[in-house]
């Protein structure tokens, strides 16, 4: 058994005390005198406080010493302490657009986390699961929001509090590809405020986004890139668009935005010849007659080339997002728009864009503070949680009102008499 606030303990022994050495003054009958004036004395027995060698009314005494005692405790809040386990984990699972794959996620926290435990899923939100755990785990996903070690880590050091009662010590386990955008100026403060050594699971960094992104297609209906594209995500705020001409000022304003990528994908003009070609990106391959131009690469980064090393996408920077230039068009009849192979290369360039924090991971340096050192974190240094309460106060309180209406009625009673 322990208190919550054991300060109030201390003041309801002081009142305690108080109210014992009152009950040591006994109003007792004084001497009889004669008075000549003796009409004038009220026709009630006189009474006279005296210091008395024992405490007088004992009843009334220890009604108000109970009443009292059950108030403080109530105000110190006691508290059983529970059955303590020997380690207890709070695991930080990253849902984070940098995730490659979501099922090496669950398998990964499934490894780890038992009844008892509690998972915090993140991106630049929290989410923490502090039942069926094991249940929830299962059904994590990816978002296409970026990473936030820093928000993790805060809601560590909150949920810490919850295990506090329930635990010897806690091992903090950090889920994630470790990608450089989940890292800010605040991580590495906020990771010595947890006193504890962690456990990194590094997971596999996705390439690119993979979270489906909204394009917009700027062509005629019968465009075979707008074909090609159909059945891509189109509703809502589009993040990628295409353009079949020449980008207007807008268009690159636009893109400028965070997030923002400008696909250049000029239309083939009358008369050009269609090749047999091979496109390559990651791990999308397509091979058609295709019409096949030359970009100028002028410092840009190439993300598919031909069959022959020649780029085929080429991707620069554009403010806070990223222009690409495509150097094919693809034939204007015929079924090659509508393959699968074209479906997925669309999707590769309408992917987000490539050399951003998304794509690298943190360095060793920033790995080894995140990992930290020393023994896993000891429950009782951390603060108990402000939302810790005392099933056994509202008990008390009600106790103590009832013995202090019985403390009146006796005290009633005896002036009675």
């Amino acid at each position: 058994m322990t208190f919550l606030a054991p300060l109030f303990l201390a003041a309801g022994a002081a009142v305690i005390g108080g109210i014992v050495l009152l009950h040591f003054l006994a109003r007792r009958r004084p001497r009889a005198a004669v008075l000549p004036t003796a009409r004038f004395v009220p026709d009630r027995p006189a009474r006279w406080p005296s210091p008395s060698p024992r405490p007088t009314d004992w009843l009334l005494l220890g009604l108000r010493v109970l009443a009292v005692g059950a108030v403080a405790a109530a105000f110190a809040g006691p508290v059983r302490e529970a059955d303590r386990a020997v380690t207890r984990r709070i695991v930080l699972v990253d849902g984070s657009r940098a995730i490659a794959d979501e099922r090496t996620v669950r398998d990964s926290v499934l490894s780890v986390v038992r009844e008892g435990d509690i998972v915090i899923a993140f991106d630049t939100a929290v989410r923490m699961i502090a039942s069926h755990v094991r249940d929830t785990a299962a059904t994590l996903t990816r978002s296409a929001a970026p990473a936030s070690l820093s928000a993790a880590l805060v809601a560590a050091e909150r949920a810490a509090g919850l295990l506090r009662d329930g635990a010897d010590s806690i091992e903090l386990t950090i889920v994630s590809p470790f990608a450089t955008e989940g890292w800010d100026g605040a991580t590495e403060t906020l990771r010595t405020r947890w006193h504890g050594r962690a456990r990194l699971i590094t997971l596999p960094l996705a390439v690119g986004d993979t979270a489906e992104r909204t394009i917009d297609v700027r062509a005629p209906r019968s465009d075979p890139v707008g074909a090609a594209a159909a059945p891509l995500p189109s509703e809502g705020e589009a993040r990628t668009r295409i353009v079949r001409s020449v980008p207007s000022a807008q268009d690159s304003a636009w893109a400028a935005e965070r997030d923002r990528v400008l696909v250049h994908w000029a239309r083939a003009r009358d008369g050009d010849s269609l090749t047999a070609e091979g496109v390559a990106a990651n791990d999308v391959v397509m091979v058609a007659p295709l019409v096949r131009r030359t970009l100028e690469l002028n410092g840009a980064r190439i993300l598919a080339r031909f069959a022959d090393g020649a780029p085929a996408i080429l991707e620069r920077e554009l403010g806070e997002g990223c222009l690409r230039e495509v150097a094919f068009d693809f034939p204007g009849s015929g079924d090659v728009a509508l393959r699968e192979s074209a479906r997925r290369l669309v999707a590769v360039l309408a992917a987000a864009c490539e050399g951003r924090g998304s794509r690298s991971v943190l360095t060793a340096t920033q790995l080894n503070a995140l990992r930290g050192a020393g023994p896993l974190l000891a429950t009782a240094a951390i603060p108990r949680s402000g939302r810790a309460r005392s099933d056994a106060t509202p008990w008390l309180l009600m106790a103590g009102a009832l013995l202090l209406l019985l403390e009146l009625g006796v005290r009633g009673r005896q002036a009675s008499v």
